[in-house]
């Protein structure tokens, strides 16, 4: 008897288990291009304000994370220029680089966790760059 309870325990522990999502983006492809792309969304597109905290989320799709950042979305002649965000409102942008296959729809999920990376942006020379 205690040889099928351990099984049955090694089985569950075996089986991957990921958080239910809080949102999810869905993104299609119409043009040939099928290399990656920088995509950027409003986070109040995607929750409201301060419902999700972005430094506590991990983006994912099929099972692997995808590095992002949050820059700021207010017109430059209002903007402190500064990434990542500390705290976004609506106007903020989520940013990420992904590569969708042509004519193809690609789900990621906004999900618990800690990112393993902090930021997909690196500044380098002045300059703001994508990692």
């Amino acid at each position: 008897m205690n040889l099928l309870l351990l099984s049955v325990f090694l089985l569950n522990a075996q089986l991957p288990t990921s958080p239910e999502p809080l949102a999810s983006i869905a993104l299609f492809n119409p043009i040939a291009w099928d290399g990656p792309s920088v995509v950027e969304i409003a986070t109040g597109r995607i929750a409201s304000p301060g419902s999700i905290d972005w430094s506590k989320v991990t983006l994912m799709r099929d099972g692997e994370e995808i590095p992002f950042s949050i820059r700021e979305g207010r017109a430059h002649w209002k903007s402190a220029l500064r990434a990542p965000v500390p705290t976004p409102v609506a106007e903020d942008l989520l940013v990420f680089s992904i590569a969708v296959p042509l004519n193809q729809w690609s789900r990621i999920d906004v999900v618990p966790g800690s990112p393993a990376q902090t930021s997909a942006l690196v500044r380098e020379n002045g300059r703001i760059e994508m990692a």
